[in-house]
């Protein structure tokens, strides 16, 4: 039985062997064991070899696994032999390539490999191959010279020191074969036929890969020709991509910040696959699957090679262009970078911006076609109230105020002087809470004489809403603030439910109406400016839908002043009826929070342990302008509430279940009784009984003539009092005009109608129940009195803005009325008739559909969520800050077309910044605003507080600044407040009969 060895190798390696294997085939004829195998095949093939006794029976079966690679070889040791075989071998191998017992035979016949040791074929084929390496190849042709070219420069020899001639060292040649690492450019010709056998057997096979790899490192010619094609093919696939790319420059601003870079990626990597391959492969592989960073820049650098290809793609550069702008960037750096293909020229972004707010207020212009249109329904069946739920038609208001700009000149002459810009910017505001399907029809002015003098003090149900909003707040800094209450975190009430708390919490819509250069403190320039406004207001026939205009309490005292100056007109156009003046909220909380500062902020007490001044010393610094540092003085006011409201807290503690246990935990049954002792410490609201109970003199009666529904004098005819003091048909009345003589007038109590008996019965009632027995001390602790004073405010300024952050319409209305007495205490007469006036409109003296927008549509919610609303005048105060920050990119240079494109853009560059943030995958940075002090400050004052028993009662003490210090809530002339309250309500009533049926 002869031995051979099978040996083989892959082209794609040099010419060593890789495996060797022993192969026992049996030699007998006839049905003799065969081992057959597929020849070429992918590596890892079997076969099984039998082993046949002398008798033919089989005596063992070995399946043996051979490692085909490439080409299986059996060479022989004779030189002369391997001239001609090599190719006769690979070309049988090619055409049967299927029987492993021919090619075994034929290797018996032509090769004759004996050897039985893997070691000694090793040794006999790598001397083969060197024999075979050895022999000459081919001649190659010789380079002919171009007569043009340059003859080659001899450098002389370098010489050792001893004057020999240095050898010139000697290159290492690279491997002549193309299955080698490090291949020279060009094959030889010896190698070259194998090489190109290599790369069709790779193609033949499917391994297009290992085919090109293989020209391109061996062929030059190869490497052009790849470049070539692949330069063609990108060529086509932009020329694709260029007829139909969204790269090209969108004219809306809707298509501008729907622009993403994952689209353009995803387009071009369908239509430009080439091109993004090699732009990814320059980015290298890390790059390549880390989307968030790779995908807007493969977008940017296609949109830059798409951009110099055809100025018509150009949604990048504009995106970038107008960001520039925004953000302020001079002529210089546009141009510089437009030549670099990033941005467009400033003259294009400016057309651009024309382009985008040519339409500001479309969407505006839609919804008062909206209403228009449902107006005239309700009109055609009726004045019916349309269905709730099936109403779908948007409502809005409008906000207004002054914002004013003054340009300094460098150098002043008479031409040449400081300017000063009186401007005003209005925005609408879409509804969040319907109000259109609500009765739209005004009230007389009988009607507002009707409203009860109770409707605007605070009832006991307001004054039972106002200390559980005290309790809810004080909860919640004691949750914060004290370790045995933290476990509790969760069973507090973080947000106060109301009815519309669901679509209090969608974003707003809000659209900027631009500037107008008027000046609002001139009655003409507001008539002009009301005259603008009311485009926006809908109109049914020759009637107008109102809609109501939010400003500040000198802008709503502006309207009502334009709108009594145009009271003679014969429209109600004309007579400026289309808008309602009202007041908004933020100035109202700042001139609160100045009086609270006012009343408890002074320098002479910078000594005084305890006081606001003092702990402004130690932790903050805040100014007395108010409305300047608005945010850190409420800020600061808040820290120092908490301090004293988490100390009181720590003192009850101790007093109560902590006694004895220092450590133990509190349960929600001891939070709310800590809280009911801290908040009735200083919870004692003003007393709206007194006012309702209070009697007018007679000669403020005849003054004011509050008498009788005749509103005349009878000489001679007696008369009869009613007996409820809040009584508004006339308190007293003609015997006639009630219908009744002198022998039939009561001798106990007489009411004028069942609404003044059963008001009067509630009230004293009430007055009963909350009538509480105060035991003056002897000597009151005037530091106390200073302590429960700051914890009050405080505690009402921290509850005010709870109601607001919740667009809690009731609670915001319950606020205004113990603002009402806050006001007439204060001597704030102008702020007392605004806020009068508000309770008036949403208590009868509007419209259903007016009182209730005024209610609930007070705020917006800029970016959604619960507890996000902001008062309205708020939100214009940051787009007036955002207006004149970009004004200063125009610098002096500011003409009336270049204010109406900032004014317009005023919201844009947000909604631009955030696309743009979205488009490249960048998170927005949501920076909090920073707090005057933290917590370590907040435990340095509760520790003070505590350390000289700010919170325990010590007869006799007081601090320097404040001697005489007592905590007054209730009103020192109760009658006073109640007559200008009566006064108020004839004024508005007189302005209603004048107007007839418009409002005023």
């Amino acid at each position: 039985m002869d031995q051979y060895v099978l040996l083989y190798f892959a082209w794609d390696k040099t010419l060593s062997v890789k495996k060797l294997e022993d192969i026992t085939l049996v030699e007998e004829k006839g049905d003799a064991g065969d081992a057959t195998g597929p020849i070429g095949c992918k590596a890892g093939c079997e076969f099984e070899v039998q082993d046949l006794d002398d008798a033919g029976k089989n005596v063992s079966t070995v399946t043996k696994k051979v490692f085909f690679i490439g080409t299986v070889l059996f060479m022989a040791p004779s030189k002369a032999r391997c001239t001609n075989q090599l190719s006769e071998f690979q070309r049988q191998l090619e055409e049967n390539g299927g029987n492993l017992e021919q090619l075994v035979d034929f290797a018996k016949e032509k090769m004759n490999v004996t050897t039985k040791t893997k070691r000694g074929a090793s040794e006999k084929l790598s001397a083969v191959l060197k024999e075979l390496a050895e022999d000459a190849p081919l001649p190659k042709k010789k380079k002919v010279a171009h007569p043009w070219s340059k003859k080659k420069k001899v450098v002389p020899k370098k010489t050792a020191e001893n004057g020999t001639p240095q050898p010139k060292p000697k290159k290492k040649k690279a491997a002549c074969n193309s299955g080698t690492k490090g291949n020279t450019a060009v094959w030889d010709e010896a190698s070259s036929r194998q090489g190109r056998k290599t790369v069709s057997r790779y193609i033949l096979q499917g391994q297009y890969t290992r085919a090109f790899k293989s020209m391109v490192k061996a062929s030059s010619a190869a490497r052009r020709a790849l470049r070539r094609t692949l330069q063609m093919v990108v060529s086509a696939e932009l020329k694709d991509l260029c007829n139909s790319s969204i790269l090209e420059g969108s004219t809306s601003l809707e298509q501008l910040m729907c622009f993403r870079w994952q689209d353009v990626e995803c387009q071009a990597s369908k239509q430009a696959p080439t091109l993004m391959a090699a732009i990814h492969a320059v980015l290298g592989k890390k790059k390549m699957y880390n989307t968030t960073t790779s995908t807007p820049v493969v977008g940017s650098i296609l949109s830059q090679l798409m951009f110099t290809r055809n100025k018509k793609f150009n949604a990048s550069q504009h995106l970038v262009g107008i960001l520039m702008w925004l953000a302020g960037c001079g002529r210089e750096l546009f141009e510089r970078l437009n030549h670099l293909g990033i941005c467009m020229s400033i003259s294009r972004i400016r057309k651009r911006l024309d382009t985008i707010i040519k339409d500001y207020d479309a969407q505006v212009c839609s919804w008062v076609r909206d209403i228009s249109t449902q107006s005239k329904q309700q009109l055609d069946v009726g004045n019916q109230n349309i269905d709730k739920k099936a109403d779908s038609t948007p409502s809005f208001t409008l906000c207004f105020a002054n914002v004013n700009k003054k340009t300094e000149a460098g150098h002043q002459t008479t031409d040449n002087k400081n300017k000063q810009y009186n401007l005003v910017q209005t925005y609408a505001a879409k509804d969040r809470i319907s109000c259109m399907h609500l009765d739209d029809s005004h009230p007389s002015a009988q009607d507002i004489r009707n409203i009860p003098l109770q409707t605007y003090m605070p009832s006991q149900a307001d004054v039972q809403t106002l200390r559980m909003e005290y309790l809810t707040m004080v909860e919640r800094i004691l949750v914060n603030n004290i370790s045995a209450f933290e476990h509790l975190h969760t069973e507090v009430t973080w947000h106060i439910p109301h009815l519309y708390s669901d679509q209090a919490a969608r974003k707003s819509t809000l659209i900027p109406l631009g500037v107008m250069e008027k000046d609002e403190s001139k009655i003409a320039d507001t008539i002009d400016i009301l005259e603008h406004l009311q485009k926006y207001v809908p109109e049914r026939g020759d009637n107008m839908v109102k809609i109501v205009l939010y400003g500040d309490r000198l802008s709503c005292e502006r309207v009502n002043d334009a709108q009594n100056a145009r009271i003679n007109h014969a429209t109600e156009k004309a007579c400026l009826q289309g808008l309602v003046g009202s007041i908004q909220e933020w100035n109202k909380r700042a001139l609160l929070l100045e009086d609270t500062y006012k009343e408890l902020f002074t320098q002479t007490s910078a000594r005084d342990e305890g006081t606001l001044y003092h702990a402004k010393n130690m932790f903050g610094q805040i100014t007395h302008n108010i409305h300047e540092t608005f945010d850190h003085s409420y800020d600061f006011m808040v820290f120092c509430t908490k301090a004293y409201v988490t100390a009181a807290g720590i003192t009850y503690m101790d007093d109560g279940f902590r006694k004895g246990a220092p450590d133990a935990l509190g349960t929600l049954d001891d939070l709310h009784r800590v809280a009911e002792r801290v908040v009735s410490m200083f919870f004692f609201p003003p007393n709206a009984a007194k006012v309702l109970e209070s009697s007018l003199g007679e000669k403020d009666m005849q003054s004011e003539k509050l008498f009788c529904t005749c509103k005349s004098k009878k000489d001679g005819e007696g008369w009869i009092g009613c007996e409820y003091p809040g009584c508004t048909r006339g308190l007293w009345f003609h015997l006639g005009c009630v219908d009744m003589r002198e022998e039939d007038m009561p001798s106990g109590a007489w009411y004028c109608s069942d609404l003044c008996k059963n008001s009067h019965t509630v009230e004293l009632l009430v007055s009963k129940k909350t009538k509480r027995k105060t035991k003056v001390p002897s000597k009151p602790d005037h530091k106390l009195e200073y302590s429960k004073a700051l914890m009050w405010r405080g505690l009402g300024h921290m509850v005010r803005q709870d109601s607001l952050r919740e667009a809690d319409g009731d609670r915001i209305l319950m606020h205004w009325k113990f603002d009402l007495f806050e006001f007439f205490e204060k001597h704030h007469p102008k702020y007392f008739s605004q806020c009068h006036r508000l309770i008036t409109d949403v208590s009868g003296g509007l419209s259903a559909r007016l009182s209730h927008q005024i209610l609930w549509n007070r705020t917006v919610n800029p970016h959604g969520g619960t507890g996000g609303n902001i008062e309205m005048d708020l939100q214009m105060e940051f787009f007036n800050k955002e207006f004149r920050e970009s004004l200063k990119s125009a610098g002096g240079n500011l003409t009336e077309q270049t204010m109406a494109r900032y004014s317009h853009l005023i919201g844009i560059e947000k909604d631009v910044a955030k696309a743009c943030d979205v488009a490249v995958q960048r998170r927005p940075d949501f920076r909090a605003r920073e707090k005057v002090v933290d917590s370590n400050n907040l435990k340095e004052l509760v520790k003070l507080v505590l350390d000289h028993k700010l919170l325990h009662y010590i007869p006799g003490r007081s601090h320097s600044a404040f001697q005489d210090f007592i905590l007054k809530t209730d009103i020192a002339s109760p009658e006073k407040l109640k007559l200008r309250i009566m006064k108020r309500q004839k004024v508005l009533a007189d302005q209603r009969q004048l107007f007839g049926s418009v409002t005023f």
